[in-house]
């Protein structure tokens, strides 16, 4: 027969984007292993996608070497036949009730199943797509059979008047059919390389986290970057070491000590991004952290004594909330110091950025000899700082094989440059001078 260029007639399309409207309610046998066979076909994530050019270049070169007037790719799932390529039916027409489409028993056969003539098979002259629109007269339909031996669905070519079929037709049909076959399995390829990669991608954004959530942004770039981090001297910056000892510190209350460690430290967290400084690490009741590495400023003294000032006002404020409920209260303790420090990272598959040098065992020392509810100052951070914050009770502490330290406790700031009576808050003339 010629090749017809007419598409199939449907004088009701709006029926729910379906083909066959019509249902017979025709019960056929489902294929062996049924349940394997749907989960296999969902494994290649098929039904409900969107149209390509390379099942729909598949199914024009069917109609055109068969002469027939139009072709489809359909995949059968529990319920229904879903088109995923159709030629000369209408595009809009996209499924097919499982209980009246012919496919339904093409997939209980391994080889192609071919009716010349639908009204003159007992099986399918009274189906309503043969007796009615769209007039189905000749079908023949190849099952799609995975490697795992599952017929997918079909690849069939349809006519409104009986047809026959060349054995080369077929043929070429079973290469179309491999071609199918090639398509799902690379289609199931690339889902499965793109699920790994956004899987990877996953796992990137968590290490990525992870690194800024554990060391300085600018040290977590370049280990991103150089997966190495060369240790660098700071001629300048100021160490910070807290100390606080919870009310649970000495109970059998490990949950509660716990608790109240997270719920301190997660203040110190919260005032130190404040005033940004860098928190280096806590070790059991002490927290150390610094101002002016990694990141360079000029100000680094005068941010932590704000930010010491903060803590203390928060352990003052906790400890009067306490008070009126009759609740004991953790005490408060801090030490500063002003130096030159080296900054790197160690480790290899757990990171820490870390300080060495004398800096940090001076600002050790100072916290050891600070009481509680002090904030103790060494000279080097408080000889430019006189003319902002307020010190007091000047001493010496003595320091194993090096000079005594000369600290000063921090009391508050200047009036002059407080906005608040308790010298807490530094006023715009502050950040004016500064």
């Amino acid at each position: 027969t010629g090749v017809q260029t007419c598409a199939l007639p449907i004088s009701n399309p709006s029926s729910k984007n379906c083909l066959f409207p019509g249902r017979n309610r025709l019960k056929t046998p489902l294929p062996q292993n049924e349940d394997l066979r749907i989960e296999s076909l969902e494994s290649y994530s098929i039904l409900d996608s969107q149209r390509e050019d390379s099942f729909d270049d598949i199914t024009e070169m069917a109609a055109e070497i068969t002469g027939c007037q139009a072709a489809f790719i359909g995949f059968i799932d529990q319920s229904r036949q879903w088109l995923k390529s159709t030629y000369r039916i209408p595009s809009h027409l996209v499924e097919i009730p499982r209980e009246v489409s012919f496919c339904t028993h093409t997939i209980l056969n391994k080889g192609p199943l071919i009716i010349e003539d639908t009204l003159a098979n007992d099986t399918f002259k009274d189906y309503e797509s043969v007796k009615k629109e769209p007039g189905i007269r000749f079908y023949c339909g190849l099952p799609i059979i995975n490697k795992a031996g599952y017929p997918l669905g079909t690849l069939c070519v349809i006519d409104t008047k009986p047809n026959t079929i060349l054995v080369k037709n077929i043929q070429h049909l079973e290469h179309f059919v491999d071609l199918i076959l090639y398509q799902l399995e690379l289609r199931k390829s690339l889902n499965h390389l793109y699920q790994l990669e956004s899987e990877y991608e996953t796992e990137c954004q968590k290490y990525d986290s992870l690194l800024t959530s554990t060391l300085p942004e600018s040290i977590a770039q370049e280990l991103k970057q150089s997966k190495n981090v060369i240790p660098r001297y700071y001629e300048s910056s100021t160490i910070s070491f807290v100390n606080f000892q919870p009310v649970h510190g000495k109970s059998q209350d490990p949950i509660g000590e716990v608790k109240e460690i997270n719920q301190f430290v997660t203040a110190f967290d919260e005032i130190n991004e404040f005033h940004e400084i860098e928190k280096i690490k806590t070790i059991a009741n002490t927290y150390m952290s610094v101002s002016g590495v990694p990141l360079k400023n000029r100000n680094h003294r005068f941010k932590v004594c704000l930010g010491a000032l903060n803590l203390r006002n928060y352990f003052n404020k906790l400890t009067k909330q306490n008070n009126k409920l009759g609740l004991k209260t953790a005490t408060f303790s801090a030490g500063i110091h002003t130096s030159s420090t080296i900054a790197g990272v160690v480790g290899k598959s757990k990171f820490t950025f870390d300080l060495w040098g004398d800096a940090v065992n001076i600002t050790k020392r100072i916290l050891e000899n600070t009481e509680a509810g002090q904030i103790s100052v060494s000279e080097q951070t408080a000889a430019k700082l006189f003319d902002y914050f307020l010190f007091e009770n000047k001493r010496k502490i003595p320091a194993k094989n090096m000079n005594d330290i000369q600290v000063f406790s921090l009391a508050r700031l200047q009036p002059k440059y407080s906005q608040d009576d308790h010298g807490l808050l530094p006023n715009k003339a502050f950040f004016e001078s500064i």
